[in-house]
């Protein structure tokens, strides 16, 4: 709940930021207009532009207009797996619906449940508390206890880091990827299925805010516990942003919320009511208060 209220509030200061000075006049969508349930876990947007909304009670494609709702039906193979949205994430044509109770596939162009027997098989009824798609093929998903590497046209499943429960993924350069573990961050190969190194950042918590940011200019954020972090290239070593009262243009607070990389060069880091907004090209930031 909290990460899905800090992220719209987080959209809204980004325009601040940016400069736009027009006032925003918010609807509020609940299930009066149709929404299966007012508690949205997860939202994203498919590659045919609708969106997609993970309640409590119920998975929700949204047109602009009106909802469609997929629900479970007992002993039907054909809808979703569970009720209970936990994690969402999207790949061409396919929206993978993680659950209380395990995975489900949709063909976002038919709208179907996409039969899927052998990834029942590896995670069962397991919950699903991540979802990561990177880009290509490869759909990253964790359970409890278990951490998968999903296929996205063959549905192959193969599974990842034993003994490992993983938070948060984020991709590099060079096929590698961050990985915020319950045991710290990873800096993971998958070619060679190796760990390149591991960092004692601490507990990464699946349930909190703890997030991975990367861009394209290379850079590494984190948002973990109370913290915020950046990757020092040069010295290979994370190094954490904090607030300075003495310094005008340190960042806002400690606590962590989210971070976005913006248009214009900059990186947005919102914290416990405060927006801030780093410009890489002046290295200066300015503060937005709400």
């Amino acid at each position: 709940m909290r990460k899905n209220y800090a992220a719209l509030i987080f959209i809204f200061l980004l325009t601040l930021c940016v400069g736009w000075s027009q006032d925003y006049k918010f609807q509020h969508i609940t299930t009066v207009d149709g929404l299966s349930h007012n508690e949205v876990r997860k939202i994203v947007k498919d590659n045919q532009g609708f969106l997609w909304f993970g309640t409590q009670n119920g998975l929700n494609r949204f047109d602009g207009y009106r909802f469609k709702v997929f629900k479970n039906i007992p002993n039907d193979s054909s809808s979703i797996i569970g009720d209970k949205i936990y994690s969402l994430a999207v790949s061409p044509d396919k929206l993978w619906v993680g659950t209380i109770t395990g995975l489900s596939i949709i063909n976002t162009v038919t709208l179907d449940v996409i039969p899927a027997p052998n990834i029942i098989n590896h995670i069962g009824e397991n919950g699903v508390l991540q979802l990561f798609c990177d880009g290509s093929n490869k759909v990253w998903a964790s359970t409890e206890n278990e951490n998968f590497i999903i296929d996205s046209n063959s549905l192959e499943v193969q599974q990842i880091l034993k003994g490992y429960r993983i938070a948060t993924i984020a991709k590099g350069f060079d096929n590698s990827y961050w990985i915020g573990t319950d045991k710290g961050l990873l800096q993971y190969n998958y070619f060679t299925k190796t760990i390149l190194k591991s960092y004692e950042l601490g507990a990464f918590n699946a349930y909190g805010l703890d997030e991975i940011f990367t861009n394209s200019y290379g850079e590494v954020w984190i948002t973990l516990s109370h913290g915020i972090y950046r990757y020092q290239s040069e010295r290979d070593r994370f190094i954490e942003v904090f607030n300075s009262p003495k310094t005008m243009n340190s960042i806002a607070e400690n606590d962590a919320g989210d971070i976005f990389s913006a248009p214009m060069a900059m990186v947005c880091i919102y914290t416990l009511g405060l927006l801030a907004c780093l410009n890489r090209y002046w290295q200066t930031q300015k503060t937005t208060y709400p």
